[in-house]
């Protein structure tokens, strides 16, 4: 299947419609994120450029996901193939596809503080308000959770890094991203500052 009917067959797989764009969104440490746009709407198709993601895992996030819709944290809709699957094997690469509803917004920088912390308010607040609670917490519990998250994505990218079986554009992006990640760890004062500022936006 070549790369032009790869758009179009992920559209009928899906059941989203006729595909009408397909353009490149963005890279995250898995892979990356392309908007399709079809006559039903638009989609985030994602790609995985590292190990196959376990689809019993996947379908917990999904659950996870559906639950904090329910209770008001905005997140975007993960779709199924009209089969029932989740994921969809490219026949040429081999490599896993995951498809979910666009989400607008500006696509942050996952090497810097206010990512991080941006990432640990989100955790924090869909743990509170599934929980039936309405104020996102400051202190401890944010803070901790933003060094977390920092350092899952240094884990991450190193872990893709050194790994000769993942794909070459991942290996790339993984050692740069792993060396911003190190020059730029904060000094704790200065984490536990921007935290609190995060959870009182």
């Amino acid at each position: 299947m070549s790369d032009e009917e790869w758009p179009e067959h992920i559209a009928e797989v899906y059941g989203v419609g006729t595909m009408i764009a397909w353009t490149p969104a963005a890279r995250g440490w898995a892979g990356e994120i392309f908007h399709l746009v079809t006559s039903s709407g638009s989609y985030a198709a994602k790609e995985f450029l590292t190990q196959r993601p376990d689809v019993a895992k996947i379908e917990w996030q999904v659950g996870f996901a559906d639950a904090c819709r329910a209770a008001g944290v905005p997140n975007p809709e993960t779709l199924s193939t009209v089969r029932g699957d989740l994921l969809l094997d490219h026949p040429a690469t081999g490599r896993p596809w995951l498809v979910q509803r666009w989400a607008d917004g500006t696509v942050p920088e996952r090497t810097d503080l206010p990512t991080a912390c941006w990432l640990a308010r989100q955790a924090v607040a869909s743990a509170y308000r599934l929980g039936g609670g309405e104020l996102v917490p400051d202190g401890p519990e944010l803070f901790a959770t933003g060094l977390a998250v920092w350092l899952n994505f240094l884990y991450g990218q190193i872990c893709g890094a050194l790994d000769p079986a993942m794909d070459d554009r991942f290996r790339a992006s993984a050692v740069e991203s792993a060396g911003h990640l190190v020059c730029g760890i904060p000094g704790l004062d200065a984490l536990t500052a921007a935290a609190r500022t995060a959870a009182r936006r």
